[in-house]
């Protein structure tokens, strides 16, 4: 009452004054102060729902009831919206004072706020809204001095805490010599260890908790941070001025002391103009590495408008405005601008531009009611690093949103809670604002269903949502089985079973259900009991290892069709070394066998050696000895002055004498190398303390050497019978035979096994030696090579590649022959049946005229029609069919190998509202450039980039009818024929793509243009790319221009070692480099594999194909060198990576100098079937 400014003394007054008014009188009062009542009800949210007359008779006859019972409505509704928080340590003792710092979303913004319990160890704070248990209301931690830090969702009206006594991480901050560092600032984040899943973020809010996590290193370079979580983890950030801001995890240890190395700077320099041209000050600018996660600054301008960026690690950066609520201008981000160590980068002037003002209404599907809170992003087609954002919508569903003029894709990017969809316009912005705009999104649905286990009976279980980006990843259900659950995502429903103490549950019945879906859904369960895991780890000595952190890592099914989930778990090892994990799940219930599951430790100042194999028992599992070695060994040895030397994945260089040491190497024996000036050398460290000598020697890329690669070759399929590698078979190695042998090859493809692998191989292989046979037997030598093929539908498809490729009627008429044979005495083989229809139209044209080539194709076309859907169906929340659509987009690259008429009567077939449409354009022209000319694929190219884009389809990729993205698919692939008709247009064309492939095209246009055009093309194509193709246009330049070329791979190999120092490394950048970089100095080159290779063996959690990519890269140095390394990896998952990676070794051996040229390495991928002559490897 107090809250509408009405006291209890004021009614009692009132009553009795009205006693001696009239009846009149003291209706009117009584109506009036039910309006009090009724405005005390609204504002606790009690809903009252009565009739007109009932609540008229109430309010007259007898108002009192009507208050107590209005108040004692409100008053369980007020409780519901307060959180008592109770603070005691670990013996039920209150902590009085313990800091309990808020983060809750209010109705518009986030409210931060840092209580204080009480003597009584309570603190109490309010919600705008109810409480709900399944979507927390913010999250809170509470810190008490002495005790760790804890943290929870607010996710009750009463939440317990229990704190326990913390540990001490403890560190020391020095440069990259060694030497202390003082006056450091050292932030940290906390996560706590979990015994079922990963470690939990605790969100450091509040100014008093972050300063408790915040230290200054001391004159000797050392700090600590008391009272973190015990097991826990550090997230650390490390400021100094002078030097680069550093990053990383540290294990929250007493025992172990965290070294952070420092390196110098590098700093940014700019300036940022205001639109009317005038510096613009106080502005915060930041510098992000192009590789998200790697590297961060930022500052603000000053009065004249400039900003310097310190404490930036060398590296590739994007340099922008930081977005505000809603800027009044739009700033373009520079892109790809290189920082370096003890340098300042001057960058160009920024310049705000006011840009068009678009507008529209975010509004709910099927109701056309406003949406308060969506948010719109837009950016250019093509183009994902320049976006803008607009004001989140008001009452009114509004937004604005500034753009530039073009090509511009405007989307929901923030969905408001209760709403789900995604609905985006591409819409091309002129000098004017367009009309408004309007997108919808979907009102929540609310799923309902039970979980029963294999006896069709309820049980309490949770549930874990895979895929699709929910926020909410959780199914609970109660005694009954029963469970709701919002959808906040409209990706379709499927879970990977859950767990609890007990055991875990195991999904009986599972697939992917529509968000849509108003049958309540039923999910069947088994609870299996968790199995264990359980090993040692020893030293080198045997000696065993105590308090080691032990990591599990695997991935669990999440349904028939294959889907997974990662699960990790954590132990620590006893006295004995000894260590158990007790919550791993049956081997048929991973994803891959039993090396699918990883076993990781690497404490402080030790090394991976070997062991960690697992085996399987009564349904456990046992892992044999992981033996660790320290990293105490010191080498020392002679080699020539300033020479680099490394071992063991440590480098170091030589002093002017030639005298070098390293030190923190592992016990053992291991490879010492040595690179300067083009020589190289090596030798074996043995496990002793005798100097190494290391005598340099040229050394020359590898050569071709088909023996050597015939003879791998023989040794892998020789091997993969017992591994069952049937990947590469006994055809394949057969095949790679010297140019001259071919046809014999062909011929005895009959001796090998037959399977359809086979028969496809030959096929192919067939179509393309095709040409190089002799007119006068043609027909006789192809029908002796075809008769080899055991499938109908495969010989056919090799008549008719064959009768492609070659300009003889009588090829063709053969071709057809077999056609009409096949096709009327064979039962169709779907999808070669389809195939071969298309196929045969363009043969037909080409025996017969384009009016027969229709017919055929009409025919082909009626298959595809009455076969496929229009739509396209989901299955296990995956598309199940190929629609029709989908098939004619597959075959226009067939069919651009016939008339234009053709091509342009299958491209009219397909449904626009696909999106299939673009994607067929795509990929008939670089067809169309090589059958009729440059002239009419460019034609096409300008008719693909105007074609409208469609709404996305439920099920379909948002790429999928995207214009400008298949324009950038098809542009690049005619840059090197338009540049050698004519160079400036090959560069306009390169410069029109807007995706990452642009550096690609420049690179390639590059070649056909004047020495100084070529190399701004190259700097610019080098700058952009991404590090693994960097070193590939790098030595493009080196083919044209050695000194430019050694300045581009300077500038790759700066790029690779940024990448390399990231704090999030997606893949070993150092193979794609020294492959390309062979070319120039082949000494280094092998150098840099060695260190990469040492690096990577001493992982526990060093996969198979990172060590693939190192051998493979090492084929391009020494062919021998490679094969060691090749039988030298670990077995994977599949058993496979060995004879994965021979195969590559013998491909590049046998490889000519013109496949070597331009090959992509990046692409050269683990079980491709490239061999050397394809035209399209």
């Amino acid at each position: 009452m107090n809250q509408l400014g009405l006291h209890w003394s004021d009614v009692v007054c009132e009553r009795q004054r009205s006693v001696r008014r009239g009846k009149k009188e003291r209706l009117y009062m009584r109506k009036t102060f039910l309006a009090y009542v009724w405005q005390f009800c609204i504002s606790t949210q009690i809903k009252v729902n009565v009739h007109c007359e009932s609540f008229a008779h109430i309010a007259v006859k007898q108002p009192l009831i009507l208050i107590f019972s209005c108040i004692a409505i409100s008053l369980p509704a007020l409780a519901q919206n307060k959180v008592s928080v109770h603070v005691l340590d670990s013996n039920q003792k209150p902590l009085p004072n313990a800091s309990i710092a808020l983060r809750v979303w209010g109705e518009k913004k986030w409210r931060q706020e840092t209580l204080h319990a009480d003597a009584t160890g309570s603190a109490t704070f309010s919600l705008e809204k109810p409480i709900d248990p399944k979507r927390p209301a913010g999250n809170l931690v509470v810190y008490a001095k002495g005790f760790a830090l804890d943290g929870s969702p607010i996710n009750s009206n009463s939440l317990d805490f229990k704190l326990q006594p913390g540990a001490t991480w403890r560190g020391q901050v020095v440069d990259k010599k060694g030497q202390p560092i003082a006056g450091a600032k050292v932030s940290a984040s906390l996560f706590r260890k979990k015994a079922a899943a990963r470690d939990e973020y605790l969100s450091l809010d509040g100014e008093e908790i972050q300063q408790t996590y915040t230290a200054t290193s001391s004159a000797d370079g050392t700090f600590q941070l008391a009272d973190v979580p015990v097991g826990g983890t550090v997230s650390y950030q490390v400021v100094k001025s002078g030097f680069a801001t550093e990053s990383g995890k540290e294990p929250a240890s007493v025992a172990e002391t965290a070294s952070i190395a420092l390196g110098p700077e590098a700093k940014i320099h700019g300036k940022l103009l205001g639109t009317d041209g005038k510096p613009m000050k106080k502005t915060l600018m930041y510098a992000r590495t192009m590789e998200i996660g790697e590297g961060y600054g930022n500052a603000t301008t000053g009065d004249d408008g400039t900003y310097t960026i310190e404490g930036l690690s060398p590296g590739d950066y994007r340099v922008g405005v930081m977005e505000s609520d809603f800027n009044p201008y739009i700033i373009t981000p520079l892109q790809h601008i290189m920082a370096e160590v003890e340098k300042t980068t001057e960058v160009p002037d920024l310049r705000a531009v006011e840009g068009i003002m678009v507008s529209g209404f975010v509004r709910e599907k099927n109701t056309g009611k406003p949406v308060i809170g969506a948010s719109i992003t837009a950016n250019k087609v093509g183009v994902r690093e320049d976006y803008t954002s607009s004001n989140a919508t008001g009452e009114d569903g509004r937004f604005s949103v500034r753009v530039l003029p073009g090509n511009v894709r405007f989307y929901t990017n923030g969905v408001p809670e209760g709403y789900i969809g995604h609905s985006e316009q591409i819409l091309q912005v002129g000098d004017k604002a367009p009309a408004a705009l309007t997108f919808e999104l979907q009102k929540a649905p609310i799923l309902t269903g039970t979980i029963v286990d294999e006896n069709n009976r309820p049980v309490k279980a949770q549930l874990e949502l895979w895929g699709g980006g929910f926020d909410d990843r959780i199914i609970a259900s109660d005694a009954q089985g029963r469970w709701s659950w919002q959808a906040n995502s409209n990706a379709d429903l499927q879970v990977s079973g859950g767990e609890d103490d007990s055991g875990y549950f195991k999904i009986l019945n599972n697939k992917a259900y529509p968000i849509q879906s108003d049958t309540p859904i039923v999910f069947k369960v088994k609870k299996q009991p968790w199995r264990s895991l359980e090993g040692r780890i020893v030293t080198r000595g045997n000696k065993p290892l105590a308090g080691v952190e032990v990591t599990a890592s695997y991935f669990v099914k999440a349904g028939d069709d294959g889907a997974i989930n990662q699960a990790t778990r954590k132990a620590t090892t006893d006295a004995n070394g000894h260590y158990v994990f007790t919550r791993i799940r049956a081997a048929e219930d991973l994803s891959g066998n039993i090396e699918s599951i990883k076993i990781n430790a690497s404490p402080k100042g030790m090394v991976f050696v070997s062991g960690g194999t697992l085996t399987q028992k009564d349904g456990n599992w046992a892992a044999d000895d992981l033996v660790l070695a320290s990293l105490n060994r010191r080498i020392e040895g002679q080699t020539e002055a300033d020479a680099r030397v490394v071992a063991a994945g440590k480098e170091t260089r030589a002093d002017d004498k030639g005298h070098f040491v390293l030190e923190g190497l592992p016990e053992g024996e291991f490879l010492v190398s040595s690179a300067k000036d083009g020589k190289f050398g090596n030798a074996i460290a043995a496990d002793t303390a005798a100097p190494i000598r290391l005598e340099l020697k040229p050394i020359k890329a590898q050569d071709v050497d088909v023996e050597a690669g015939l003879s791998t070759w023989r040794d892998v399929a020789r091997d993969g019978v017992e591994a069952k590698f049937y990947a590469l078979d006994w055809l394949n190695w057969q095949l790679a035979a010297p140019k001259g042998d071919t046809f014999e090859s062909l011929k005895r493809a009959d001796d090998g096994p037959t399977t359809i692998m086979n028969d496809r191989i030959l096929s192919s292989r067939i179509a393309k030696f095709a040409p190089q046979l002799p007119k006068e037997n043609r027909v006789a030598r192809l029908e002796e090579l075809i008769k080899g093929i055991n499938s109908p539908e495969i010989r056919l498809s090799a008549w008719l590649g064959a009768a492609k490729k070659i300009d003889d009627p009588e090829v063709g008429k053969r071709a057809l022959k077999e056609a009409d044979t096949v096709l009327q005495s064979t039962p169709p083989e779907f999808g070669w049946r389809e195939n071969n229809l298309y196929n045969i139209a363009v043969v037909t044209e080409k025996v017969q005229g384009t009016d027969k080539g229709i017919e055929a194709l009409n025919r082909a076309m009626k298959v595809t029609l009455a076969r496929h859907p229009e739509k396209p169906a989901r299955e296990n929340g995956r598309q199940s069919e190929i629609t029709r659509d989908q098939m004619l987009r597959f075959q226009a690259e067939v069919v651009a190998e016939g008339s234009k008429t053709m091509l342009r009567q299958l491209l009219d077939t397909i449904d626009p509202e696909s999106g299939e449409n673009v994607q067929a354009y795509s990929a008939a022209i670089p067809v169309v450039a090589q059958t009729h000319g440059i002239e009419e694929a460019l034609l096409l190219l300008e008719e693909l980039v105007k074609l409208p884009k469609p709404e996305t389809r439920e099920g379909q990729r948002s790429l999928n009818g995207d214009p400008q993205w298949a324009f950038n698919q098809a542009a690049r692939r005619l840059i090197p024929l338009l540049g050698k008709k004519s160079p400036q247009q090959a560069v306009e064309l390169a410069n029109r793509i807007t995706d990452q492939s642009r550096a690609a095209a420049w690179s390639a246009a590059a070649q056909f243009q004047t020495p100084e055009a070529a190399a701004k093309l190259w700097r610019d194509a080098v700058q952009n790319a991404e590090v693994p193709d960097a070193p590939r246009f790098a030595a493009q330049a080196w083919e044209r221009d050695h000194k430019l070329g050694a300045e581009m791979f300077a500038l790759a190999r700066q790029k690779a070692q940024t990448a390399s120092e990231a704090r999030f490394v997606s893949s070993n950048p150092w193979p794609s480099y020294a492959f390309y970089f062979a070319r120039v100095d082949p000494a280094a080159a092998r150098l840099e594999l060695e260190r990469t290779w040492g690096e990577q063996l001493l992982k526990t959690g060093s996969d198979g194909a990172s060590l693939t990519k190192i051998a493979m890269a090492m084929s391009a140095v020494d062919g021998k060198r490679a094969l060691e390394m090749a039988n030298a990896i670990p077995k994977g998952s599949d058993n496979f990576w060995p004879l994965h990676t021979r195969v590559k070794i013998a491909q590049y051996l046998m490889a000519s100098p013109e496949l070597r040229r331009d090959f992509p390495f990046a692409r050269w991928g683990a079980t491709d079937t490239w061999q050397p002559g394809d035209e399209d490897w």
